[in-house]
């Protein structure tokens, strides 16, 4: 589809990396363009990268992010929207950085191993103590 589209030489397709760190740590702005997700790692691991994210609104993304909270939230398929965004961080360095540490915030207090752990803690203790 690159090729049709004549955008080739603009598009890599990495395949699988073990370098997301590395990755995350050069982008200016991290975009997940998905019709369809769940809760997506990458999403994250960005945020964890303190990277300022776009997404679209799929999936647990909006719960995620919140509203211009820890991110900024496009349709699915609204590449003009998407690029409304984009364009709006690229010139709004303060929006940028805003976004960036709100969202490493939000994953360190939310989704940290730790937090996780403690989480499935409780539900374990909660399931066991029901069943009882």
């Amino acid at each position: 589809e690159a090729a049709e589209l004549g955008i080739e030489h603009n598009v890599i397709f990495t395949g699988y990396r073990k370098d997301i760190p590395e990755l995350l740590s050069v982008m200016d702005i991290f975009v997940l363009p998905s019709v369809k997700e769940g809760l997506p790692m990458v999403l994250l691991e960005a945020m964890a990268a303190k990277r300022p994210v776009i997404a679209t609104r799929v999936g647990a993304v909006p719960k995620v992010l919140g509203y211009n909270e820890s991110g900024i939230l496009v349709e699915p398929g609204d590449p003009m929207e998407l690029e409304r965004a984009v364009r709006d961080l690229i010139n709004d360095c303060t929006k940028s950085l805003h976004l960036a540490l709100n969202g490493f915030r939000k994953v360190k207090e939310r989704f940290s191993s730790e937090v996780m752990a403690a989480e499935y803690s409780s539900l374990y203790c909660d399931v066991v103590e029901y069943s009882i």
